[in-house]
């Protein structure tokens, strides 16, 4: 069997074409996992922020909670010179 210029032309073609499907299906691909990426970093900065806003919400209730502590031991600290100055 001999390979004529026209079946090597034939064949490159075919081979050119099976390359060309290949890189076809490997775009689709490569586009569904960037869309699929891009949608779980946004599910992922959802979650983040919602937990950013939990721990400014704590942090606000812990220098409220430390705040109520110290006035109140600066009111007990005053109550007790005053009692030990005027002879309680």
């Amino acid at each position: 069997m001999t390979w004529t210029d026209e079946r090597l032309d034939d064949l490159v073609d075919r081979v050119d074409a099976g390359f060309e499907q290949v890189n076809g299906d490997i775009r689709r691909l490569d586009e569904k996992f960037d869309k699929k990426l891009n949608g779980l970093d946004e599910k992922f900065d959802k979650k983040l922020n919602g937990l950013d806003e939990k721990f400014d919400e704590l942090q606000g209730l812990i220098i409220k909670s430390l705040a109520g502590m110290i006035v109140s031991f600066i009111l007990a600290l005053i109550a007790a010179i005053l009692t030990v100055l005027l002879g309680g």
